[in-house]
């Protein structure tokens, strides 16, 4: 299997402006993230907040990398 590193950065547009429902969808983010590094996809994962950008490293097929990133398109730019 072939191993990816993709760099990360928060969809400035789509974030809410309200403090809540901003930590609100970070939660929601780092709560798919955990769910991908628990099903092996996700090798590490690391996070700038205060520049909104970060990294992940992905082990899998070009495929699976393609999939799993949809989910996190609209919030994330990959």
């Amino acid at each position: 299997m072939a191993r990816y590193l993709v760099r990360w950065a928060i969809r400035a547009a789509g974030t809410p402006t309200d403090a809540k429902e901003r930590g609100n969808a970070w939660l929601a983010l780092l709560q798919m993230v955990r769910k991908d590094i628990e099903n092996g996809l996700v090798k590490d994962w690391g996070a700038i907040p205060a520049e909104g950008k970060g990294y992940f490293v992905f082990e899998g097929t070009n495929l699976q990398l393609m999939n799993m990133t949809q989910r996190y398109t609209p919030a994330v730019l990959l």
